[in-house]
């Protein structure tokens, strides 16, 4: 089966340093080649980047629109394939295909669902698929991200309390938490802050300025957008990894968090659904508030994570193995050729 792999172009794939979309689009690409499909990727490639399959290099994109790029992918192009799985924000590759009578996967990885018309559409959680049918009214199947977490692994455990993520997905409020709980805590902690701080990120001088202080108020390491090695590093080391302070915002899924588990370090951030989702009972076993949590609750986790380090984490995140991940696509792949053509 010929099968074109649609990336976005705001970023290139696979990801230089962090970019959940392209990274589970790359991967999804890689598992299909070496399971016997015929894979073309569509993407703005990363120099040096290994790609055992076909690939259409797209540029990368700017604003106002980041993948319009992929609007270079022709009518003719499309009808050369049997199956279109398109992981872009705007769709418009797998759009483009249903209406040509070429079937297509949309996978959602936004919490608004963006465009419609795709042959099939799936969420990444299945707190996800339920949001998404409430608002879109589209029946949304579920695939979970597949995180390559082979680069990780757990090591003698260090008071590291680690944020990863983009700093407009709360730092400030999570350093604000970390001022807080350092006070009643008092013993020994060290802030680390690893995420996008790019102009790409949406970052204002008034919110790095804000940052600067509270960093130095918590004695923070901060390093900001920076490499994997370092990210994998402070991984292994640290206790207890947050993300997702921003009231309001909502994970669809969390690559942050299965990536925190395979270094059995507990992935905490407040109000977050899909952690119940992710971790399987596991608080309740433990006697723990369950997801989702409130500050108290992430302090008193905290506490528990500093006092007794957890080291049962890392078989929660195989569950998102590509290899695991990749049979889900190959059945929901099974389904749609299955499907009668338009």
């Amino acid at each position: 089966m010929k099968v074109l792999v649609v990336s976005s172009t705001a970023l290139r794939t696979p990801p230089k340093s962090y970019g959940g979309l392209e990274a589970v689009a790359y991967q999804s690409a890689l598992y299909l080649h070496r399971h016997g499909y015929e894979v073309t990727l569509a993407a703005a490639t990363l120099p040096g980047a290994y790609y055992p399959f076909n690939v259409i290099e797209l540029p990368p994109g700017s604003p106002p629109d980041y993948e319009q790029p992929l609007d270079l992918i022709t009518e003719k192009d499309v009808k050369s394939f049997d199956l279109i799985i398109d992981h872009s924000h705007s769709h418009r590759v797998g759009i483009k295909a249903n209406s040509l009578g070429v079937k297509s996967m949309c996978i959602h990885h936004d919490l608004m669902p963006g465009a419609l018309g795709c042959t099939a559409h799936y969420a990444v959680s299945r707190a996800h698929a339920s949001y998404f049918e409430s608002i879109a009214g589209v029946k949304a199947g579920v695939i979970y991200d597949m995180v390559d977490t082979s680069d990780i692994r757990p090591s003698k455990k260090e008071p590291i309390l680690l944020w990863v993520g983009r700093v407009n997905k709360g730092l400030t409020n999570w350093l604000r938490w970390v001022k807080s709980f350092r006070e009643e805590y008092k013993g020994e902690v060290t802030p680390v802050v690893i995420g996008d701080d790019s102009y790409m990120a949406g970052v204002n001088i008034d919110q790095m300025r804000e940052i600067k202080r509270l960093v130095e108020e918590t004695n923070a390491i901060y390093y900001g957008l920076t490499d994997r090695k370092t990210l994998t590093y402070y991984l292994g080391k640290a206790v207890a990894t947050y993300s997702a302070f921003l009231p309001g915002y909502i994970e669809v899924f969390g690559m942050w968090a299965v990536e925190a588990m395979a270094a059995n370090s507990i992935p905490l951030a407040p109000h977050q659904d899909v952690l119940r989702e992710m971790l399987l009972g596991y608080f309740e076993s433990k006697g723990l508030p369950s997801p989702p949590f409130r500050l108290g609750d992430i302090s008193l986790i905290t506490r528990r994570a500093l006092e007794s380090p957890f080291e049962d984490l890392f078989p929660y995140a195989k569950r998102f193995l590509p290899d695991v991940i990749g049979k889900s696509y190959e059945e929901e792949i099974m389904k749609i050729a299955r499907l009668p053509s338009s």
